[in-house]
């Protein structure tokens, strides 16, 4: 459930920082770092039964997600630095 508020905040948060590179690669190196740096949040289910968005409904507790998007946009605002001063290309 992580990754979906990581590459959310990404999408929004790297067009505040037009010095960086917006190509997949630098996007990828900055979701796989934000990533790193957060508490995993797992959800089970048949994927061909389950329509999207029933593991966060089924799961919810009223102010987390909110709590998880803040954490996830600040992860994202350090992957950012860190891979803005060592682009992989």
């Amino acid at each position: 459930m992580t990754e979906d508020f990581v590459f959310d905040a990404i999408d929004t948060v790297m067009q505040g920082h037009p010095e960086m590179c917006k190509c997949q690669d630098c996007a990828l190196d900055v979701a796989a770092i934000a990533l790193n740096n957060l508490a995993q949040q797992y959800c089970v289910g048949k994927f061909s039964s389950m329509p999207a968005g029933v593991c966060r409904l089924r799961h919810y507790v009223p102010g987390k997600e909110k709590e998880v998007a803040a954490r996830a946009r600040t992860a994202v605002e350090a992957a950012i630095d860190i891979v803005r001063k060592q682009p992989n290309h």
